[in-house]
């Protein structure tokens, strides 16, 4: 085998996976079905395929050659110098053409060499990345004539988030058990780089005042606990490796027996090897799965071979056969690569199923208000432990039995009296904590259970949540309010490669298009966000939305301010609000009580202030709108308007009717002397009369009612101290729950609340929180709540950034 084939094919093992043929799950488990297949196709099958199709043009080769040979010995055997014979034209070009060409050997190692640079140079950690290069330093992108178009290194690919949620890991195996656990896990801060170094396991290492040991059994030795840390190590090591090597040493001197457990006689790797590799992968693999890998990489090796094989610039010098030897090359390379690249197509493309198809429901379960449930479950319900534990524990009911005593906030003694269930009627039953029989009783004595139920929710991944809720749900939600992880420095998620906003964008762009499938066609979109995506955000929304933008809010979430290295202390965050329809409108909101205040006169129409008639301000002369410029008659009592006549040369109304000798002429003439304009035109003046007051200030002003409006313009600077998320967030949170950090970064209920007012909650709101944070592995709970009898509809929706599975 060549160096060029070795080299090539050690590539091609690493693209396949085929070291980590000790990782049993997902699609390395299908990896490892056919790694038999893909070694013999590497190593066997491809070699040969090579040689096939390039032996046509070595023959050639193989026939000027021997043609040369032909002439060299005709002409010794007249005793002449070749060059000095009639054929000593055709022995130069057969000389220069054998000396431009390549030889079978030399031809084929070309080949791998091309074939090895194309597919290294889009291959990175695991992934196919869109980077075409046009040569050093210079990367093209598709480009369809838009005037303006977002592209990122990912813009093609289903970005895939498994990492950094640090779960407990076990296996069993003998009747032993093992588990695997993080203790310390420092993910919050920069990229998954510092300074060339990435954050890594690392056992933990042993420490008097650590509250756990490295390495832990329990009594009877059936059980044996490994406790591992996540974090920036101090150098760079191979710490996997070391690892293992560490542990087994440990393990070694106490529990020697651990470290020959073995799954069958015949695995060449030992037991807890096999679960290490697992562990650490399961937690720190994160990547993408590319959604036409086969159409994308035959374009690219398409532009590669126009590129840099076949060389444009050399054409017009290279005759003939030096053009037939490059385009056997460039046949050979088209050829193999395509190859190749459908083999990796099939392995992308199952996995992209399985990234897409919707997920089986494991388990399901309600909670009902007691006020839903017959009387005749409350016997089972109120001696159920778990459950009235979880109203002591959530709720601190009191006074569960009844006698006037407090009650029991700590732990379950005896059931409640039945009194305490009617009572009490909206505590929540969560089936959960009973059998499968009883929910089934349950559920079945409900009528209308569709109807009765006001919510519905789902934990699972984000974008497996949404991609159910399709059908049922398409083109039905009035609004939809999303929270996306920021990507700053303090609630930044750690992406592979480095590819940090091109990742964001991938992850978000999904779920915003899958988003838009359920939004009806006069719904509106709210997506808040900060400055650190802010403006990839507004482009990413353009190109879901087709630029239907609606407006940017600016809110005031943080009004002491959190410093920057700039120096700037950045108090605010954005809501950006979208629609599918241009002709869409935000609702107005709802008006505040204090801002009636204002309004202290009342008559059989309502609340009012009297307001002066005459415009102020900009726009407000005389010039700025001519119709807006004539005179009431009052006559101490009544308003009216004199008979005019418009003079469109003139653009001024004639006056053809004289006040009466009791009436007063009144102008839009300020106390300055200036010509102003009335707020009304003359038609509407003429509706409005008896609206009118007239008040003598020097020259006289006139004033009209003004009537408090149905509801308020949304204004795009959101400054109010309710906005604050450390008062009216966490302050809350505080408030309900004994560990509140586990809701990272919460929003204030008002900000949430006035945006989903301005989108109208008309029907149905999907409101979508991204839980970001390090410290956070998340969930997604989808609550889509049906309120039936005229009561507004809408989908709550709180999700988590990444999950291993969906329930």
């Amino acid at each position: 085998m060549s160096q060029q084939l070795d080299r090539f094919t050690g590539l091609l093992e690493n693209i396949f996976e085929i070291k980590k043929s000790d990782l049993d799950f997902g699609i390395y488990r299908i990896l490892n079905i056919r790694r038999k297949e893909i070694l013999q196709f590497l190593r066997e099958d491809l070699p040969v395929k090579v040689k096939a199709i390039i032996a046509p043009d070595a023959e050639d080769r193989e026939k000027l050659r021997a043609e040369k040979a032909q002439l060299e010995k005709q002409a010794y055997d007249f005793g002449v110098k070749v060059e000095k014979t009639k054929k000593a034209g055709r022995y130069a070009e057969l000389k220069y053409l054998l000396a431009q060409g390549a030889d079978l050997e030399s031809l084929e190692a070309d080949v791998y060499s091309h074939l090895y640079n194309f597919f290294n140079r889009y291959y990175e950690e695991g992934d196919f990345i869109s980077k075409r290069r046009y040569r050093e330093g210079v990367y093209a992108i598709p480009y369809e004539g838009e005037e303006v178009k977002l592209y990122w290194a990912n813009h093609d690919q289903y970005y895939i988030k498994t990492g950094e949620n640090f779960r407990d890991y076990s296996f069993k195996a003998e009747g032993k058990t093992v588990h695997f656990r993080t203790v310390n896990a420092s993910t919050e801060q920069n990229n998954n780089k510092e300074n060339g170094v990435k954050r890594c396991f690392m056992l933990m290492p042993p420490s008097k005042n650590a509250e756990h040991k490295t390495i832990e059994a329990n009594g009877d030795d059936t059980e044996l606990t490994i406790h591992f840390v996540y974090g920036m190590p101090e150098e760079k090591r191979n710490y996997n490796e070391e690892n293992y090597s560490a542990m087994c040493t440990a393990i070694a001197k106490r529990h020697k027996a651990w470290l020959f457990l073995t799954e069958a006689p015949k695995d060449q790797m030992p037991l807890l090897e096999k679960h290490y590799n697992a562990y650490v992968a399961k937690n720190s693999f994160d990547y993408f799965i590319h959604k036409d890998l086969q159409g994308f990489l035959t374009r690219e090796l398409d532009f590669y071979i126009k590129n840099e094989v076949i060389h444009l610039d050399d054409i017009e010098t290279a005759n003939e056969k030096r053009m037939g030897f490059w385009l056997a090359k460039a046949r050979a390379i088209k050829h193999i690569g395509g190859i190749v690249i459908r083999f990796l197509a099939r392995i992308e493309e199952f996995q992209k199923k399985l990234w897409l198809k919707k997920k089986f429901i494991v388990d399901t379960g309600w909670c009902i208000t007691l006020d839903k449930i017959p009387p005749v479950f409350y016997e089972e319900i109120r001696k159920n432990k778990a459950q009235v534990q979880e109203w002591i524990d959530l709720y601190a009911v009191d006074d569960l039995n009844g006698n006037g005593e407090l009650g029991l906030r700590e732990k379950f003694t005896k059931p409640p009296k039945p009194e305490f269930l009617e009572q009490n009627q909206n505590l929540p039953v969560d089936t959960k904590h009973f059998s499968r029989e009883f929910t089934e009783r349950l559920v079945a004595s409900i009528d209308k259970l569709d109807a009765e139920t006001n919510g519905v929710l789902i934990h699972g991944e984000n974008f497996q949540a949404l991609n159910l809720l399709q059908e049922r749900y398409r083109e039905k939600v009035d609004c939809i309010y999303i929270d996306p992880p920021y990507n700053t420095s303090a609630s930044e998620i750690l992406y592979k490669n480095g590819y940090k906003d091109s990742s964001w964008l991938s992850m978000i762009f999904d779920r915003c298009d899958i988003s838009k499938r359920i939004l009806r066609d006069d719904g509106v979109f709210a997506f808040a966000i900060d400055d650190t995506e802010e403006k990839y955000a507004h482009n990413l929304l353009d190109t879901v939305f087709g630029k239907n933008e609606l407006g940017t809010v600016v809110v005031r979430n943080n009004p002491s301010g959190r410093p920057m290295k700039t120096g700037f202390a950045v108090s605010h965050e954005y809501t950006l609000f979208y629609s599918k329809n241009p002709d869409v409108v935000v609702s107005k909101i709802e008006r505040d009580e204090s801002l009636d205040k204002r309004y202290k006169e009342q008559d059989e129409n309502g609340y009012f202030m009297w307001e002066l008639l005459r415009k102020r301000g900009s726009d407000s002369e005389r010039a700025d709108s001519p119709k807006a410029y004539y005179p009431f008659y009052y006559d101490g009592k009544t308003f009216r308007l004199p008979k005019m006549k418009w003079n469109d040369f003139s653009k001024t109304w004639e006056i053809i009717e004289e006040p009466k000798k009791n009436e007063i002429v009144c102008w839009p003439i300020d106390e300055n002397g200036i010509h102003r304009r009335w707020r009304w035109g003359v038609e509407t003046a003429m509706e409005n009369l008896p609206d009118l007051l007239y008040k003598e200030n020097g020259a006289g002003t006139v004033y009209y009612k003004y009537r408090p409006p149905e509801g308020l313009t949304v204004s795009t600077n959101w400054i109010d101290s309710k906005y604050s998320s450390t008062e009216h967030g966490t302050g809350y949170l505080k408030k309900m729950f004994t560990d509140y950090t586990l809701f990272s970064y919460p929003k204030s209920i008002y900000a949430v609340e006035d945006s989903l007012r301005v989108m109208g909650l008309k029907n149905n709101c999907l409101a979508l929180d991204y839980f970001a944070g390090s410290g956070t592995t998340g969930h997604a709970v989808i609550n889509l709540n049906r309120q039936d009898g005229g009561g507004r509809k809408y989908i709550l929706v709180e999700m988590g950034e990444y999950f291993d599975t969906v329930t």
